[in-house]
């Protein structure tokens, strides 16, 4: 079972963040909202590599890819991961 996130994050952000960051360890104690949010991304992405058997680092760019796409749109944001989440997951199965 893939976990998906709660809320979306901006792609540029997920970006910068995994960049400096351990996989599941957001430095942001100060938003634990957008740390949670983090985190669950970050779940989300290694699940789906896991899953899948594909490169981590192209599961990344493909969520953050989507998630950049659907956030931009989205007026309810609250499902937004879920809805990434499965468009990672049927891009790599068609490939």
């Amino acid at each position: 079972m893939i976990a998906t996130p709660a809320s979306p994050e901006s792609p540029t952000r997920l970006s910068a963040q995994s960049s400096t960051q351990s996989s599941n360890q957001p430095s942001d104690q100060s938003h634990p909202e957008q740390t949670a949010s983090l985190r669950s991304h970050h779940l989300a992405i290694e699940q789906i590599a896991s899953a899948t058997g594909v490169d981590l680092q192209q599961v990344r760019e493909i969520y953050e890819r989507e998630m950049g796409a659907l956030s931009s749109e989205a007026r309810i944001t609250q499902f937004v991961g879920v809805i990434v989440t499965r468009r990672v997951l049927l891009q790599l199965r068609h490939h």
